[in-house]
Order: structure tokens, then C-alpha cells, then sequence
């Protein structure tokens, strides 16, 4: 069984070119199905067995959304198995129905109170753009970490990064981003091609920016919220679509380009980044309410 793992992760690394975190996500799903079932051979796998695997990861305390995490790996080895014939079906495991809750962005007032903050040294500065960065464009935070200098061009306000499986792809950035970047980099003095680095010009350790980022929220205030690089994601989704809809009346038009700006290789993934928030639907029925409208109908 080990051999047939081994042999997945290389097909999956050199053939499939899956970057090393991926790679590591997939042994992960792998530890927890023989966690989970032992160490069963293909021939023994089926659909009982499998059924059998969800209930004793509930029973264990997962929720279905960290169920779901491992099942998507497993189901990767179930479709490899098949596909080389060592399984005569090709199994797979239902995903679990997850609760869905619409996950809040920063508001105005929060985002002004961020990009109105005044770095002082280089750690500040490099924080103070990678907020704004993310913000100005919707990038993952690793993406960020792994931005080239090269690849990013000040004249034509565009920044090429390489995403999720190593894909690359272009996205634009504002004037008033060209500024920040421009700032900070008059302070970076480190080594390296790293946009984004340590003194030394090694790669950011995400759990110290995070960390730094949090105290910034304390500073300055921002509660009510997630303090964290996904949420800058999520609100920079929200307003691409608020501000899309606003220009062109509708915000569905607007999911294939912010699909692309996201990275994203379904537009189910992007749709549910930018579900309706409360305050939207409080300002379509402000704009709907017959009561709020009575003067119209009389």
C-alpha cells in the first residue's frame, strides 16, 4: 500500500506538476485514511468501506467542512487507482453537506483606517503593502510571498504571479498601488528577487506577518471582524462585484472576470467568495420595500 501512495505522490508531482503543498495536502488525506480505515489494499476498497470512513471521521470530532478537506484528497487517490487499474470501480466519497455562513469583510471605515495607517521601518512598510496589495488586487497571500520583482511592471500598472498549481497569471494594480510599492521599496535594502522578503532576502514566514497584522487590528481599533489575509481577499471580492454592478447593473456579468483576478478554477469557488452580505440586502430592500415606497403608489 506505502508503494502505491509513493508512486501517486510522484505521478502527482512530476506528471501533474503539483506544487509541494499540494503534494503534502494529498499525503495528509492519505494519513487519514489509514488513520481512519488501516492499511487496506485497493482490492478491499468499496463503497461500504468508504461509508464507513465519513462516520468514524465524525465520530472523532471533525467537522464536515474538515471531513470534506480530507475527502478531496482520498478521492483524488480513488480516481488515480481506477484510472491505472487497481480498482475494477471507480469510487469515490460523497462530500458532507457543510453550513454556509457569509463571511464578513471590513468595512469602509476599517479599510480607510488601514491604508491611512503610516509605516514607519521597513517591517511596518512591507506589511503596510502586502495589506494594500491584497486589497488592490485579491491575491492570495502566498502568491504575494512568492511575487518577483521582475514581474512587476511599474509602467504598465500590471503584476504576473504564479498561483495554485502553478499557474501564472497577470493582474492589474491601481496608480495609487504603483505609490505604495514605489515607498516601500525605497526602504527594502535586502538582497534577492523577492518582492516581498526578510532582511536577508529569504521568503516572509506567514505566521509572523499574520501575527503583525493583528496587532495592527488591536491598534487600530478594527473589531467585529477577522483580521486576516483571507478576509482582505474576500473584501476586495465583495466590492469588485458591488462596484461592477454599479457600473454595469448587473453583478453577474462581473463573476468571469473576478474568477480570473481570484485564481479560481471553478465559478462555483467564486461565487461563493461574494455571496449577498446583510448590508446588501438591507440596501436592495431599502430600494424594493412597498412600504418605503408608498409615495410612488399613491
Amino acid at each position: 500500500m506505502q508503494d502505491l501512495f509513493e508512486q501517486f505522490f510522484k505521478e502527482k508531482q512530476y506528471l501533474k506538476n503539483l506544487t509541494p503543498k499540494s503534494i503534502s495536502f494529498l499525503k495528509q488525506s492519505l494519513k487519514a485514511l489509514v488513520r481512519f480505515l488501516g492499511e487496506i489494499e485497493p482490492a478491499d476498497l468499496n463503497k461500504t468501506r468508504l461509508g464507513e470512513l465519513v462516520v468514524k471521521m465524525r465520530e472523532s470530532g471533525l467537522s464536515p467542512k474538515g471531513c470534506n478537506t480530507y475527502i478531496s484528497g482520498i478521492n483524488s487517490y480513488l480516481s488515480w487507482l481506477y484510472e491505472n487499474g487497481h480498482t475494477a470501480e471507480h469510487l469515490r466519497v460523497k462530500l458532507l453537506k457543510e453550513e454556509r455562513r457569509a463571511i464578513k469583510t471590513f468595512s469602509d471605515e476599517q479599510i480607510k483606517a488601514l491604508v491611512s495607517w503610516k509605516p514607519k521601518d521597513f517591517y511596518e512598510w512591507r506589511l503596510y503593502a502586502i495589506v494594500n496589495l491584497l486589497l488592490d488586487t485579491g491575491m492570495r497571500i502566498e502568491e504575494a510571498f512568492t511575487l518577483k520583482m521582475e514581474k512587476t511592471d511599474f509602467a504598465n500598472l500590471l503584476i504576473t504571479i504564479m498561483g495554485k498549481g502553478n499557474k501564472e497569471r497577470i493582474l492589474p494594480m491601481s496608480i495609487e498601488m504603483r505609490k505604495v510599492l514605489w515607498l516601500y521599496l525605497k526602504v527594502r535594502k535586502a538582497p534577492g528577487d523577492l518582492l516581498f522578503c526578510n532582511r536577508s532576502g529569504g521568503k516572509c514566514h506567514y505566521n509572523d506577518l499574520l501575527r503583525d497584522f493583528k496587532k495592527l487590528c488591536d491598534r487600530l481599533k478594527i473589531t467585529g471582524v477577522r483580521c486576516s489575509f483571507h478576509t482582505l481577499r474576500h473584501t476586495f471580492a465583495v466590492r469588485y462585484v458591488r462596484s461592477f454592478a454599479t457600473l454595469t447593473g448587473s453583478a453577474e456579468n462581473s463573476l468571469l472576470h473576478l474568477q480570473r483576478m481570484l485564481g479560481h478554477e471553478t465559478l462555483q469557488m467564486t461565487r461563493r467568495y461574494v455571496e449577498l452580505q446583510p448590508e446588501d440586502l438591507q440596501q436592495a430592500h431599502a430600494k424594493i420595500s412597498i412600504l418605503n415606497n408608498l409615495s410612488r403608489l399613491k
